[in-house]
């Protein structure tokens, strides 16, 4: 028996389903947010509606101070970065 194509989802569901991805996305830290805003500019590979949710993460990413930001460093380098940076 031939099996149909599946069934499309209605525009709402496809906006909660592009809304929960951008949201994982943004937890999902720095690489993830960085291939999404990729993403968000291949309409030619990805869905348009899709491209449209994703392009939010190029002015909505999470955000963290600076302060944050050098104590990761000095975290991950186990020194301090500015010994490293100049």
């Amino acid at each position: 028996a031939s099996r149909g194509a599946p069934a499309t989802l209605s525009v709402s569901m496809r906006k909660r389903a592009w809304s929960t991805l951008h949201s994982a996305i943004a937890l999902c830290g720095a690489a993830f947010i960085k291939w999404a805003q990729w993403a968000s500019t291949r309409e030619d590979v990805f869905p348009k509606d899709l491209c449209e949710a994703l392009q939010q993460l190029h002015d909505d990413a999470p955000q963290h101070s600076y302060r944050q930001t050098l104590r990761i460093l000095a975290q991950e380098l186990k020194c301090d970065p500015s010994l490293i940076f100049l």
